[in-house]
């Protein structure tokens, strides 16, 4: 595909049954960081694209991709009491107020938390308190199959701000992205104990080797950028996806975000970029597959 410098939208062609409410975004996105919120969360409305077209500046080949910050009604966050053995179903703790989460119990083997979800998703931005993790560490991300806990750590985890056996630093951001497994199912009350009423996609952080002092979320962000997604080659590879119907990436109340996997580029002559044409539109229940 041609190489297009910049992208333009056409006054001609309406892109969605709404134009008064159309959306043009076009972003490079962060090299410090692997998730970058595109939109704030709108209240009332979700965005529908009907042109999205991503481009990779970069001397690696990577991918990028675009969903939604889960709503808050969609998602919870509780302590994990191991079960006995690493894999084994365990205890769950709510924590009400979806924050100020302890990552891992101190001394307690394979202990950690839960962050679950009533949809799939497939990152988590922690913001940690001022406290200062310590000790030597095995950090581990596991997820429910129906049976028991999978580590995906080495499977399907495609990156992490800090490596697994790195401290989490205090008052810091720490992100991990992941590829949602084929076998990922719900969980429920009876399969894990004392998780809440309905049925919950469950990913879970634990530590093999525990540490001293345990990291704390003071906040977090339950994202789904991988709702659309696509590998990009590098060389100015780039991807454009046009859609007569819209391509559903948020609902109501939930902001949009973008995900590049591939390395910090040093120079900005290294970019990646999205380039987002659609609209705000005002009815979430349109969200669904093409």
């Amino acid at each position: 595909m041609a190489n297009r410098k910049r992208f333009s939208l056409r006054h001609s062609h309406a892109y969605g049954p709404d134009f008064a409410n159309s959306l043009f975004i076009s972003q490079r996105l962060s090299a410090s960081t692997f998730l970058t919120e595109l939109q704030s969360a709108q209240t009332g409305t979700g965005v529908v694209a009907y042109r999205v077209m991503l481009a990779n500046k970069g001397d690696a080949s990577l991918a990028i991709g675009l969903g939604p910050e889960l709503e808050s009604s969609k998602w919870t966050v509780g302590t994990f009491a191991a079960g006995g053995s690493e894999f084994a179903a365990g205890t769950y703790t709510d924590d009400a107020d979806q924050a100020t989460v302890t990552l891992s119990a101190v001394g307690s083997a394979n202990s950690g938390h839960v962050v679950a979800a009533t949809e799939p998703f497939s990152a988590i931005r922690y913001t940690t308190s001022g406290v200062v993790e310590a000790g030597a560490l095995d950090r581990a991300w596991y997820y429910w199959n129906g049976t028991l806990w999978v580590d995906m750590t080495t499977t399907h985890v495609l990156k992490t701000t800090v490596a697994a056996d790195v401290v989490i630093p205090a008052s810091s951001t720490y992100e991990v992205v992941f590829q949602p497994p084929a076998e990922w199912v719900t969980a429920d009350s009876d399969d894990i104990t004392g998780l809440n009423s309905g049925n919950w996609y469950c990913i879970r952080m634990g530590y093999k080797t525990q540490p001293d002092t345990a990291a704390v979320a003071a906040s977090l962000k339950v994202v789904h950028p991988l709702r659309l997604s696509v590998q990009l080659a590098d060389a100015d590879g780039e991807f454009e996806y046009v859609s007569t119907r819209g391509i559903p990436l948020t609902g109501d109340g939930e902001a949009l975000w973008a995900v590049q996997t591939g390395t910090a580029d040093a120079t900005l002559a290294n970019m990646k970029y999205v380039t987002v044409i659609g609209e705000n539109a005002g009815e979430a229940g349109t969200l669904g597959s093409e």
